[in-house]
């Protein structure tokens, strides 16, 4: 037994050794202060990918950083699943030049690969992982740029006591999203007196969705609620009015996504959904983003496009501000950042990474484009 403890005991000094000196080894690095400035980005090709390009090429054409320093990043596609997510969070622990990453954009890769990154010293951004969970470990390198589940799922409630919701159903995906946005939905409304007569949930993979909808047709209820993405909420609709499901649905930002329409078609009319974005806001930055994103990709930036844009500058910011490319330092000035705008909105941060200010806003489905209503939630 002695013996066991002891090689036990080896693994974990070893562990932390490891760690130590690769934080060291990072640290050291970029003290160097040479050499391009490298970022790790991990999500998939569309908007988001367009919104951080974007961003860095802004940065390189306009002088670079610190002197005339390019920032450099590496892509990888998780293609959002777990095991791909850490393979390339162990990737970029591995390359003392990587001083931050941002992307993940589940909360079943960003919270595993958050540890990866905060045990290795590199500056961790998720601009799309909204459970809690990601921030309740006062992680010191660890950043969320987006509301979480807690500020959406109340903001869904309201909307639905808004809206005199009496009645209503929840649907969620079996996810670490999906099973922690139900939850608090179902918290937040039950104080607000509205019941959940029924509390479902399926698999991410599934496409035939007749047996739980099923369950649910001779119900009374005045809304559904999906916590779920794409493309299975919109496989949901679809099915739901062809078995005559006729309430109204609601989803949280998974659904924030123009392929809900392609996916469910007319069906999807009338859907309301959470958004974090709002193109629309008064913003003189704001609007030069979209003009000259318009420009450059022949279409206007969608959710992603914005918060992947956003979450390089915030980076940027710090950089720029700071004249270092420390990881702990440029965490420290983010922890304390006040009111700096982002073309989605203004931007602070609480002490354990979660973004503050920002709000939530409720879009509703009108024949595939989606139409502001006017409901607003701040994540104070």
């Amino acid at each position: 037994m002695q013996r066991l403890f002891l090689f036990i005991a080896i693994l974990i000094f070893s562990a932390c050794n490891q760690y130590e000196e690769s934080r060291q080894a990072r640290i050291e690095r970029a003290r160097e202060g040479t050499g391009d400035i490298v970022v790790g980005i991990v999500g998939q090709k569309g908007d988001f990918l367009k919104g951080v390009d974007f961003a860095i090429e802004e940065v390189n054409s306009s002088g670079g950083l610190l002197g005339g320093r390019k920032l450099i990043k590496i892509f990888y596609d998780d293609e959002r699943k777990p095991k791909k997510a850490q393979l390339y969070a162990n990737k970029f622990a591995k390359n003392p030049n990587v001083i931050a990453v941002i992307g993940h954009m589940t909360s079943s890769t960003a919270i595993p690969a958050s540890i990866t990154y905060e045990n290795h010293g590199i500056l961790y951004i998720t601009p799309g992982a909204t459970n809690p969970n990601l921030t309740n470990h006062n992680f010191k390198y660890v950043f969320r740029s987006i509301p979480s589940d807690k500020i959406i799922g109340i903001a869904i409630s309201d909307f639905l006591a808004k809206q005199k919701v009496k009645k209503a159903v929840i649907l969620y995906k079996r996810s670490l999203y999906g099973k922690r946005l139900a939850d608090i939905i179902y918290e937040s409304s039950d104080k607000k007196g509205i019941k959940i007569v029924a509390l479902k949930s399926y698999f991410a993979n599934e496409r035939n969705f007749t047996p739980i909808l099923d369950t649910i047709s001779s119900l009374e209820y005045d809304m559904v609620i999906i916590a779920g993405g794409m493309p299975d909420a919109g496989y949901i609709i679809k099915q739901a009015r062809l078995m005559g499901i006729k309430a109204p649905f609601i989803g949280g930002d998974g659904l924030d996504n123009p392929f809900l329409w392609k996916v469910a078609g007319k069906a999807a009319q009338g859907t309301f959904v959470t958004a974090v974005y709002n193109p629309h806001r008064k913003s003189a930055k704001l609007n030069k983003f979209k003009k000259v994103f318009a420009i450059k990709y022949k279409h206007l930036p969608d959710t992603w496009a914005a918060q992947g844009y956003d979450a390089v500058n915030l980076l940027v910011e710090a950089i720029r501000l700071r004249q270092v490319t420390e990881p702990l330092k440029l965490a420290n000035y983010l922890r304390y950042l006040r009111n700096w705008e982002g073309v989605t909105g203004i931007y602070n941060f609480k002490k354990n990474g979660d973004v503050e200010g920002r709000e939530v806003a409720i879009k509703k489905m009108d024949k595939g484009t989606f139409i502001f209503v006017n409901n607003r939630a701040s994540s104070d």
